[in-house]
Order: C-alpha cells, then structure tokens, then sequence
C-alpha cells in the first residue's frame, strides 16, 4: 500500500491562476489541492477612456476585466508585479512597467513618472483593495480616476477535498496570497471547527501581514517570500525539500 501522510500542499488560489505553482509542487513529488477561497464576478461599469491614458493593474483580474470591456491596447501599463505585468503583456499591451514589488513600491513609480501627465491615469481594480493606491498616490501629487472591473467573492464552504485532507493528516503545506484570502480561508476553518488541525503543516506566505493574518491557525512554520509575487512563492516552493511519493509501501 502507498502511504501518502502528509504529501499534500494546499494552493489558495484559483485554478485559473495556479498552473505555475501546481507544477512546482508536482515538481517536487507532492500531491496538490487547488482550494480558491474567492469567485471572481467580471463587472461592466460605464467607459470612456482616451487613448494613450496610463493604465494601473495591481492585479491579473484587472487586466482580465479591462480587456473584457474594451479592445484598445494602445496605453501605457503601470504593473504592481511581474505576474500582472506578464498577464498586460500576454493581452496584447506593449509598454508595460512592473514595480517589481508591493503596492507601496508601485505608489512610488507612479509618483515619479505621471506627477507631470497631462491625462489622469486609471487605476483598474477589484471591488476590494487591502492598500489604498489612488489615496497614496493623492497624498504624493498624483490624483487616479479608478475603475472596478471585478469583484472577488468569497467562496461559502471548504471543499470535501479539503476537509478530507485535513482530517486524514495529509497536507504538509498552505501557500496563501493574500491578506483577504488568508482571513477567509481562516474563517472557514473556524466554521469548520478544525483550527487545531494546522500544528504539524507549514504555511507559505506572500507577504508577512499575510502571514501575520494566517497565523491564528498556529502553523507549525510560517515562511514569507522575500519578494511578494509569483516568483518569491516560486522561490518558497524550491526550498521545500523533494517527497517521494511512492518510496514506502508495505
């Protein structure tokens, strides 16, 4: 028999998203449960953009959304991180910048190059933020016009799969991307009554207020990327050490 205890690592993310991370997790002789703990709902507010005006995503959704709403391309792309930035490039915008970082990174792009445009930059977004931009960038001389194309709403139960994994003691690790998701995933464990299941699992975290957040299910280990994109989890997943899956049997 195959003994797979504690083989699993729990991607909270959705599977629209996660083909990078399933395959280093694969990559890595683990099993993977893609859990998303959001839905994302593609919204149709009213539109008139010129062309040329700096675009801002801190977000593939963003993107997703715009491209949904409009075919024009010709803008200047304002990036939070190289994952938003690769989506802008792959819908087809060719002057994209990324920030490399966090939002408050971005802010300080922003700042510096359109303090002086002479067209107000949009910042295109979800319906919930955990960074004020457009106020950050207010404070610094730079006012956005913001446009919410998508809404992220929350998923109402955790999955069999899930709960299953838990239950049998088989997941080794939860790889976590937001502060949002984190409080979301951890309410459903509440409601669940399975908060003592995560003493013996590590948590992946993108950022440390995601891990401070993440951390009421008291992980036996928490680990922060040190950059909070797809590549600092990236860089998490590599430094796990390899399973193999099928080395005991009995």
């Amino acid at each position: 028999m195959t003994i797979m205890t504690k083989n699993t690592i729990v991607i909270l993310r959705g599977i629209e998203d996660s083909a990078d991370y399933v395959r280093g997790v694969l990559a890595r002789g683990y099993q993977v449960l893609v859990e998303p703990v959001f839905t994302i709902e593609y919204l149709a507010p009213p539109m008139d953009i010129k062309t040329g005006t700096p675009l801002i995503f801190t977000s593939s959704h963003g993107v997703a959304g715009f491209c949904v709403l409009s075919p024009s391309r010709d803008h200047p792309v304002y990036t939070v991180g190289e994952n938003t930035a690769d989506a802008a490039t792959k819908a087809g915008f060719s002057n994209v910048i990324s920030a490399n970082g966090a939002v408050g990174d971005l802010a300080k792009i922003l700042v510096q190059s359109l303090r002086s445009s002479l067209m107000t930059p949009i910042y295109v977004r979800g319906a919930d933020i955990s960074v004020d931009l457009a106020g950050i960038c207010q404070e610094n001389g730079v006012r956005l016009a913001e446009l919410t194309v998508y809404s992220a709403n929350r998923v109402q139960n955790l999955s069999k799969s899930l709960i299953n994994a838990l239950n049998n003691h088989e997941i080794f690790a939860v790889m976590t991307f937001s502060k949002r998701g984190a409080m979301v995933f951890c309410d459903l464990i509440g409601q669940n009554g399975m908060g003592k299941a995560f003493s013996g699992i590590k948590a992946l975290c993108v950022s440390e207020n995601v891990r401070q957040q993440i951390s009421v299910l008291n992980f036996q280990e928490s680990l922060v990327a040190q950059r909070p994109d797809r590549y600092g989890m990236m860089e998490l997943l590599e430094h796990l050490p390899h399973k193999n899956l099928h080395k005991a049997k009995g």
